[in-house]
Formats: C-alpha cells, sequence, structure tokens
C-alpha cells in the first residue's frame, strides 16, 4: 500500500471533499448526519477556501499514476473556546478501516494541526453520538476522554446526544 498524508491547500480540496463522500469511520452518514453532504459545501468547501477550516488527506497511490483519496480530517480553531482545535468529521475509506489510516490521520492533525491557527491552542476537541460507542473506543485509545462539557444543541442530529471528547495537547508528546 503507498499511501502518502498531507495537509491541505487549495490544490486538495477536489480530493478532501471526495474522501469526506465516503463513508465515515464508525458513522453511518445517512442516520446519523443525514443534511452531510449540504454541510459540506456549505461550511467545509467555503470554510478551507477561507482558511477557517483546514483538512489532513490520506491518499493512496496505485503505482501507475493513478490516486484516490481514502481518508480526510476536518477541522478548526473551535469558535467556542479559542485555546480548542476542533475536529469537525472523521472520515476513512472502509476498504482501509482496521489498517491505523484514521489514527495516522489523526496523529497528523494534533501534530500539526494547532500550529496552523495559535500557539496558545492547548487540546483538541471532537465530538460524536454518544451511542456511537465504536467511535468513542477509538477517540479514547487516542487518547481522548469524555468531559462533563454541554455539546451546542445544533450538533445534536436526530434527537440523539451528542458527547464531547477532548485531548489535552502535552500528552505524552503527542504520542498514541
Amino acid at each position: 500500500m503507498n499511501i502518502r498524508f498531507f495537509n491541505e491547500g487549495p490544490h486538495l480540496l477536489d480530493s478532501t471533499i471526495k474522501a469526506l463522500r465516503r463513508d465515515r469511520l464508525y458513522i453511518p452518514t445517512a442516520v446519523d448526519y443525514p443534511d452531510h453532504d449540504r454541510w459540506l459545501f456549505e461550511k467545509v468547501i467555503p470554510g478551507i477556501e477561507s482558511g477557517d477550516k483546514h483538512s489532513v488527506v490520506c491518499v493512496e497511490y496505485d503505482g501507475v499514476g493513478s490516486s484516490e483519496p481514502i481518508a480526510a480530517i476536518v477541522y478548526q480553531q473551535s469558535q467556542e473556546n479559542p485555546l480548542d482545535l476542533e475536529i469537525k468529521n472523521v472520515s476513512v475509506a472502509p476498504e482501509v478501516w482496521g489498517r491505523e489510516i484514521g489514527r495516522c490521520a489523526l496523529a497528523q492533525v494534533i501534530k500539526y494541526g494547532p500550529g496552523e491557527f495559535s500557539k496558545d491552542i492547548n487540546s483538541v476537541v471532537v465530538d460524536t453520538k454518544e451511542t456511537n460507542l465504536a467511535m468513542m473506543a477509538f477517540l479514547k485509545s487516542c487518547g481522548f476522554v469524555v468531559t462533563d462539557e454541554a455539546v451546542n444543541s445544533r450538533l445534536g442530529h436526530n434527537g440523539v446526544p451528542d458527547v464531547l471528547l477532548r485531548r489535552p495537547l502535552d500528552l505524552n508528546k503527542h504520542r498514541f
């Protein structure tokens, strides 16, 4: 498997969107996030173009000049707390689940993402459905802990509450 991780740039926007339109890691997009495509086109694309949002994209190369985006993570400096880097989306193609692609992409975000916004950022936050035990287990294995902080009600899609998980940046020098 020949893969590379990229920190997005305007030239990688198409790869980012293509990866984000695929199945998401441990999240049934159509069920939990029915407005996912609208969010991509109304929030993600303009956010990346303006620099308010960033992404890490993982691309697989086939060795003969063709490539396919297989994972992407979108993140931004939190609007609620500027000391947080907020992960907005984690998407990993089902055919590479279990190969540590999501973990590696997340490690890139944790290591390099804060420096793209502010040297004062001291933690990474992400929300997920409280019923999504697989995603919570994945995030906990990456050093995130469930917080008792309230998640903005706009995130509670389909009546299923979201929980917020946090990971301090100094946790074992970004090790997983």
